[in-house]
């Protein structure tokens, strides 16, 4: 039997109500925006939750972030995969900024180093957003803490954003999502709207 062919958006986060909310699961977060937004429910399995819309599936890892990339033996076990595309938390980018990464390496954040390790540098493609960095506060403290209100308000509207980046990459793959993404870079370079920060337009990830 032939496996279906997928495209794979990987939210990255912990599993369990005590990280719901908090920094480290923002990718959680955003596919869980574009799974409400297209009415889509998520299955369970051991290793992962997954909604499929298409030739997409939203993949959610129930590992623990630091062996996100254990899934891998069972995702190639149902699907054919074509691509993949991960959303991460990123500290290294200021509050609330999108960022779109072909390639390159983990930038110190475990999520993405387990899956470079499944996936390789060359073939992991992600939608990273900032959170920024407080001073005197340890990574891990930092990236656990439960976001405020305010903060998880301002981030929804970078995840409808980010819903938008998805669908685009659903229907016309990721070399017109970086088309749409150095539009939208264009339209909004270095502005603030509705707490989402583009990247300055020459900046080039």
């Amino acid at each position: 039997m032939n496996k279906p062919k997928m495209r794979l958006v990987i939210g990255l986060g912990n599993h369990g109500d005590d990280f719901r909310f908090t920094r480290h699961n923002i990718g959680y977060m955003c596919v869980d925006r574009y799974a409400w937004l297209h009415k889509l429910k998520f299955k369970k399995t051991r290793f992962f939750d997954y909604a499929v819309n298409k030739g997409l599936c939203l993949i959610k890892p129930k590992t623990f972030m630091n062996r996100s990339g254990n899934i891998f033996p069972d995702l190639e076990q149902r699907w054919q995969i074509e691509d993949v595309l991960a959303i991460h938390d990123d500290i290294e980018i200021a509050k609330n900024e999108i960022r779109i990464r072909s390639s390159g390496g983990d930038g110190g954040h475990n999520g993405v180093k387990s899956l470079l390790d499944r996936v390789g540098k060359t073939k992991l493609r992600r939608i990273r957003i900032g959170i920024g960095k407080r001073m005197n506060v340890k990574y891990k403290d930092f990236v656990l803490e439960q976001l405020s209100l305010d903060e998880l308000n301002e981030l929804a509207s970078v995840y409808d954003v980010v819903a938008e980046f998805i669908e685009i990459y659903a229907i016309q793959g990721y070399s017109k999502l970086l088309d749409y993404f150095s539009q939208w870079k264009k339209a909004y370079s270095g502005v603030q709207i509705l707490g989402i920060v583009s990247p300055e337009e020459e900046y080039s990830d």
